[in-house]
């Protein structure tokens, strides 16, 4: 994927988060599709418009339950989409403290603001638009098990290796 369109849903509270993740993304070589940002059409038909052209969908979940009826088009709209295309697109929960994952999206797996820096996060979304077979686990629960088992030896494989490179680094 050259340049993954990423649809970016938020809450109107969250737009100055919406902003700089997007900023992030673009960095990234990532083209963020923002409704919000769009001129010439009705925010409907630009929600829409953006839905039909991403190949990922971000979901920044702020803290609480509070969802404006906006970002619930956006859900709608994306979920529709998802629907209607050829083969599933990515749904990417990204949560804030305190946030509270819509049943839509607690099959996926979630990147925590709490456990990631901005930057992070926006690599996390390129990798799993990228690769969006990483973006749910398994509905069998051995091989959701076997997936996190998975992923933990690696993060501690890279642990070690920061620890092994600190240490190299100490001796100079």
């Amino acid at each position: 994927m050259a340049k993954p369109r990423v649809f970016l849903s938020y809450a109107r509270k969250d737009a100055e988060w919406a902003k700089e993740l997007a900023g992030l993304l673009v960095e990234r070589g990532a083209e963020p599709l923002d409704p919000f940002g769009s001129s010439g059409s009705s925010l409907t038909d630009a929600i829409s418009q953006a839905a039909a052209q991403a190949e990922a969908f971000v979901f920044l979940l702020g803290s609480g339950k509070s969802v404006d009826r906006w970002q619930q088009m956006e859900w709608h709209e994306a979920l529709r989409s998802n629907w209607d295309s050829d083969e599933g697109r990515p749904m990417i929960p990204v949560l804030a403290e305190g946030a509270v994952i819509p049943p839509f999206l607690r099959n996926r797996i979630a990147i925590s603001s709490a456990d990631a820096d901005s930057n992070a996060i926006a690599d996390r979304i390129i990798d799993v638009a990228s690769h969006p077979e990483t973006s749910m686990l398994p509905s069998d629960p051995a091989q959701a098990a076997s997936v996190y088992s998975a992923r933990v030896a690696e993060l501690q494989r890279f642990a070690e290796a920061i620890e092994s490179s600190q240490a190299e680094m100490d001796r100079f």
